[in-house]
């Protein structure tokens, strides 16, 4: 092995940088919902079901000659759990609803199922002597809802999906900026669901030529 391709190459591994030096929390700025409801919440929602169907790669795995994958580690909490408490608290700040633990006092029922969730990267060592190269990443949510009333009325069913990818100066650390990345979409999309939910219900209740009821009221 060349002299000057042991010196470079544990300067550019540590250069990769794997996760972001601190995990994203939910008090991330990010994570704060612009839509404000204008109206008396419409009644309890649980969160019933968060169900995790990613394949197991996006769950985390990294490799310096490929790609790899990022998800939980960027964050203190699974991310279902992030997901999760995140929907929580923007719906009851948005006003739109009062959020509640106990699925079995809610009127309101959230499912909501994560099919894609990660940050990816792709590198090559081959490329990286003697120069510095561009790497590329990509980021992938893919989020679907379903809102029910304890009825079985269906108010919502849909899909986000959004994708980024971009290519980035292997110094500049990718995957910290990437997680960055992959907040505000997350963000944008629990903002555009929470908006979402909150239009639901007195459509599908208008259609049915009716007034929104209010939970628990003879």
């Amino acid at each position: 092995m060349r002299w000057w391709f042991a010196i470079l190459l544990p300067a550019a591994l540590a250069a990769c940088g794997s996760v972001p030096s601190e995990p994203i929390g939910l008090d991330h700025r990010a994570f704060r919902s612009s839509h404000e409801a204008g109206h008396e919440p419409w009644g309890p929602l649980a969160l019933r079901h968060v169900r995790d169907e990613r394949p197991g790669w996006e769950l985390g795995r990294f490799n310096y000659l490929n790609e790899s994958y990022f998800s939980e580690e960027l964050f203190r909490l699974p991310v279902p759990a992030t997901l999760k408490r995140l929907l929580y608290r923007e719906l009851g700040r948005s006003g739109a609803f009062r959020p509640e633990p106990e699925v079995e006092l809610a009127h309101y029922l959230l499912d909501v199922t994560i099919r894609h969730y990660y940050l990816k990267t792709d590198r090559d060592l081959l490329t990286i002597l003697p120069v510095i190269p561009a790497l590329s990443s990509e980021i992938h949510v893919d989020l679907e809802i379903r809102l029910s009333d304890v009825d079985g009325r269906l108010f919502l069913e849909k899909r986000y999906d959004s994708q980024s990818a971009e290519a980035a100066a292997l110094l500049s650390g990718v995957e910290g900026s990437g997680a960055e990345r992959l907040v505000a979409i997350t963000a944008a999309l629990l903002d555009a669901m929470i908006r979402d939910l909150d239009l639901s219900v007195p459509s599908v209740w208008a259609e049915l030529g009716r007034s929104v009821p209010v939970p628990g009221a003879e």
